[in-house]
């Protein structure tokens, strides 16, 4: 994990980690030149559990100090976290399981929950399960086949990439993928497993034109490494930045398709005080009262498959 002035949301996500039921893990922190509360709420976690280390230094940058996290890890398995999301309890059980299990696959993900700055849930990410599925969207140009605070990596593989391209720095994640698949298998489990916070500040809000330069820049150099021809229609068109009234919208069609009622109708009522001359900002409020109504919408949780003892994802492979 790689922090910077993190102190409003890292509490809840140190507790998550802590509370995992796979208790055998070591958990790194950088401390990314944090000026808040962020280092006495870590050095606070050190004293009453000694499985949490932290690496305390001026600020260098999501990049740089993820390289130095996986340098500093000595577990077989590295697993990514942010200091805003939360871990579900079982999460690292999981993902340990499927790696012990698929020798060929050199990391592994699964389905997250998107929740707003408060926590409350927006609607599931979903993501796709197969190595073929992940890789093709990926060299498709689009991001989001694997959702990177939700992932596990064997080390080893990531050492031999020499770790995260910091010349990338608002796509790191996407790169790393395309440059594991050339190495070994990925795949996402068929469960939820993390909640996964939205707001203005994170990079794939806030920073949306930069990454996807350097969305585009790590998508073409592995088409040409694979020797496939071309460039994606998604890369040829530019990506404008969204602003917190647009971002309300997108949370309030979100929640409202996921049966997130309250959430949507928070979302709605935030955007009406803002612009209330606005058609849209009255149809979504009318759209977030009126649809629980409606019996065609479902609760956000019919989205995932109970979990079931003995069942594992699709594409399970015989070590």
């Amino acid at each position: 994990m790689a922090v910077h002035n993190g102190s409003r949301y890292l509490p809840e996500a140190l507790r998550s980690l802590r509370e995992q039921t796979f208790s055998s893990f070591e958990c790194i922190v950088v401390d990314d030149g944090s000026t808040d509360e962020t280092p006495a709420l870590l050095k606070g976690t050190v004293r009453e559990d000694d499985r949490f280390r932290v690496i305390a230094r001026p600020n260098r940058g999501l990049t740089r100090s993820l390289n130095e996290g996986i340098l500093a890890a000595a577990g077989e398995y590295v697993a990514r976290m942010d200091g805003d999301d939360v871990c579900l309890p079982d999460r690292f059980s999981r993902q340990v399981a499927w790696l012990r299990t698929n020798p060929a696959c050199v990391a592994v993900g699964g389905q997250v929950m998107r929740i707003d700055e408060d926590g409350w849930p927006i609607g599931p990410w979903s993501v796709p399960l197969t190595h073929d599925a992940i890789d093709a969207l990926h060299l498709g140009g689009l991001g989001g086949g694997m959702v990177h605070p939700a992932t596990m990596i064997r080390r080893d593989a990531l050492m031999s990439l020499g770790g995260y391209e910091e010349s990338l720095e608002a796509a790191q994640d996407f790169d790393l993928w395309l440059r594991l698949a050339e190495r070994g298998r990925l795949a996402n489990l068929n469960e939820l497993i993390l909640n996964y916070r939205v707001h203005l500040t994170s990079v794939s809000i806030g920073r949306r034109t930069l990454q996807f330069e350097c969305l585009k820049r790590a998508c073409l150099a592995a088409r040409v490494r694979r020797g496939l021809p071309g460039e994606p229609d998604r890369l040829k068109r530019s990506t404008d930045k969204l602003t917190p009234f647009q971002l309300r919208r997108q949370f309030v069609r979100l929640a409202l398709k996921s049966g997130c009622f309250g959430t949507a109708r928070k979302h709605a009522l935030a955007g009406w005080r803002r612009e209330p001359l606005l058609p849209a900002s009255w149809l979504h409020v009318f759209a977030s009262f009126l649809a629980p109504l409606v019996p065609r919408h479902r609760s956000p949780e019919s989205h995932y498959p109970r979990p079931r003892v003995g069942v594992e994802p699709a594409e399970r492979t015989t070590p």
